[in-house]
């Protein structure tokens, strides 16, 4: 799937799927948020309602805001452990490659490509399995856990906002 990468993502894919999993956690939190609040809100209409009810929904909301605050801290944790450790791997790899070319090689090159090869290109890699990869499930469960809660509330109503 990641091409040349391949060998070097292989051994943390499970930091990567926790990493995936923890946004998943976040994104269904965040989608329950105003779920609660109108809930809350319907409650606090309602003339029998009492005030332990709508504590409820407030701790709810709270333990949701919370989920999501601990499922983003988890992400960044697993994520970035992956992405250090990915960048850490290709740059050995590249250093014990070049360790190994001639020295007509470096003659015929730039010092400074070979710099930038090993400090920017290799970041923009950390940088992408940090933000890249979460930016991509990131949106793809949003939109997922959206349309799903648009369904659920009234699925008439979620077409015709979907359809242009």
């Amino acid at each position: 799937m990641f091409g040349p990468f391949s060998q070097y993502v292989r051994p943390y894919r499970g930091h990567i799927l926790l990493g995936a999993l923890c946004i998943g956690l976040g994104q269904a939190a965040t989608v329950r948020i105003p779920l609660l609040v109108g809930d809350a809100v319907d409650a606090v209409s309602a003339p029998d309602t009492a005030s332990g009810e709508i504590a409820t929904y407030v701790l709810y909301i709270l333990a949701c805001a919370l989920g999501v605050a601990l499922c983003g801290y988890a992400m960044r944790i697993f994520l970035g452990r992956a992405a250090n450790r990915i960048e850490y791997d290709i740059r050995i790899a590249y250093f014990a490659h070049l360790l190994k070319l001639p020295l007509s090689y470096y003659q015929q090159r730039r010092t400074g490509d070979l710099m930038a090869r090993a400090t920017n290109d290799l970041h923009s890699v950390h940088l992408f399995w940090v933000y890249g990869i979460r930016g991509i499930v990131d949106t793809a469960l949003g939109l997922t856990f959206t349309l799903a809660c648009m369904c659920l509330l009234d699925w008439k109503l979620a077409l015709l906002v979907l359809v242009p």
